[in-house]
């Protein structure tokens, strides 16, 4: 068993999604959220076991309130109210993601086009959810509003996603 690629990265994963995850910067008057770069990235260089679990202990931690949600926020409401579609969809299209980068060249453009697809993957359930929970809620301005935080995040996370599988030992052919 290869300790480091089956039970340490996803560890340390889980420990930099939960860390990560919820801080936010502001940039072009949107916060933008570092959850989908930390969790994308994770996606990146593990299984798609491996991101399901990890992923799954992300929402389990934050629903039993450690605050690692976006700007430290936690609890059962964020898994069921308005922003749920997003949280349930880094589940989703994070092993979606995996599988992907499992048979993606290790180059730097298509890792970038990979995570900026599952960056729009990830706002279909999203905006499906804040449009039944949020009367009123305006998508088109906001979906244009994050295109510049989802262009950018994307692009990091290609680079980093690259570097790492570069970096980190291989993984074996059926774990």
């Amino acid at each position: 068993m290869n300790l480091t690629r089956n039970l340490l990265i996803p560890a340390i994963a889980l420990l930099l999604i939960c860390l990560l995850g919820p801080l936010k910067i502001e940039a072009f008057s949107v916060p933008i959220t570092l959850q989908t770069l930390v969790i994308f990235t994770a996606a990146a260089v593990l299984t798609w076991q491996q991101t399901a679990i990890v992923v799954g202990a992300y929402l389990v931690l934050g629903g039993l309130g450690l605050p690692v949600f976006a700007g430290y926020s936690s609890g059962l409401e964020k898994l069921l109210g308005p922003t749920a579609g997003f949280l349930w969809g880094f589940w989703a299209v994070g092993v979606l993601l995996s599988l992907q980068m499992a048979t993606t060249p290790k180059n730097y453009f298509l890792p970038m086009v990979a995570f900026f697809v599952a960056h729009i993957g990830l706002l279909i359930p999203g905006f499906i959810v804040v449009h039944l929970k949020v009367e009123g809620a305006e998508l088109w301005p906001t979906f244009v509003r994050l295109i510049p935080g989802l262009l950018i995040k994307s692009v990091l996370g290609g680079i980093l996603a690259t570097y790492l599988n570069k970096k980190l030992p291989p993984i074996k052919a059926g774990v």
